[in-house]
């Protein structure tokens, strides 16, 4: 990771195709979840048009560079980040607080019949943001 915001995803040292994100964040942090199938980048947001407020952003991403979701973090910048140890919860430290936020994966599911089908590695998740 850079701190331009682009990210080389690879699978090797000697990965002839790497997956590159870009971000367009000014990285401060970027962490794989425990089980290595989230990124989360943060960092802040360059201020668009008008508004000259850096907006503190976690951005998560799957192992193939396909962004999954943004989380917009209120203050003044993200200082750390750490994913509990299942991997559905951050911790972020921003200014003098930590906020916790619960990852949910979106599974894909259906019915037949009787029977209920769930595809596990959905593609996205949701997030609900706390403060302590």
């Amino acid at each position: 990771a850079f701190s331009n915001g682009r990210v080389q995803l690879m699978r090797g040292s000697e990965d002839a195709e790497p997956v590159i994100v870009e971000s367009e964040l000014r990285l401060r942090q970027c962490k794989w979840n425990t089980r290595g199938t989230v990124l989360a980048l943060a960092g802040t947001l360059a201020p668009q048009g008008m508004d000259q407020r850096e907006d503190s952003v976690v951005q998560f991403y799957s192992p193939y560079g396909k962004k999954l979701r943004s989380l917009k973090v209120p203050g003044g910048g993200i200082n750390a980040l750490s994913w509990e140890g299942g991997g559905l919860r951050i911790a972020l430290a921003v200014d003098a607080y930590i906020y916790f936020a619960n990852i949910r994966p979106d599974h894909k599911w259906a019915f037949f019949g009787a029977w209920g089908l769930r595809v596990l590695g959905g593609v996205g998740f949701r997030q609900d943001l706390g403060q302590v």
